[in-house]
């Protein structure tokens, strides 16, 4: 019984243990070569609205990324992956207009399982997954958008404070254009 309430109170304690981490991590207004970003208690779709604004005004349509996932999962879903992302057509924006081409261990290289990819694998999903959370009223979320480029840095959501283990956290940086 008390293992079981242990548990119950530190999930809403991971995520925000690892948002707080995230933000440690990868800088935030004062880091000149990550550039800034926004951090959000909860999550706002008028943020989200201008962060996918910014995306659509500067996403380069070849792009790559780390990316991790924080979740109770299999080990090899959440080391840290690069992530190879192509939008075919400047016009499609939309959750459908990216795929991921590559997706490949950071540390080691090889391929990464399909078993132990997120669901989420560009920025695009990244975008779709806030929205999901806003639109299922999570109670909690704590998001970090890229300044200059709008994409998610860091995603904290916790659906629901008495389920155990279903919160979702990513963290996405170092992006960059390819040719």
């Amino acid at each position: 019984m008390f293992a079981t309430r242990l548990r119950r109170a530190a999930g809403p304690l991971l995520a925000a243990l690892v948002a707080g981490v995230a933000a440690a991590c990868w800088g935030g207004a004062t880091d000149p070569d990550e550039g800034s970003f926004r951090t959000l208690s909860a999550g706002s779709q008028k943020d989200l609205d201008a962060a996918r604004a910014r995306w659509a005004d500067a996403a380069p349509l070849h792009y790559q990324f780390l990316l991790r996932r924080w979740c109770e999962c299999l080990p090899e879903a959440t080391r840290l992956m690069r992530v190879e992302v192509r939008r075919p057509h400047p016009m499609s924006a939309g959750p459908l207009g990216e795929r991921a081409e590559a997706v490949t261990f950071a540390e080691g290289g090889g391929a990464v399982p399909e078993n132990a990819r997120p669901p989420a694998l560009t920025v695009d999903q990244l975008f779709a997954l806030i929205q999901d959370a806003i639109d299922r009223r999570a109670v909690r979320m704590t998001i970090e958008y890229d300044a200059a480029l709008g994409y998610p840095r860091s995603i904290a959501v916790d659906y629901d404070e008495r389920i155990v283990d279903e919160e979702a956290s990513y963290i996405a940086s170092n992006l960059e254009a390819l040719p």
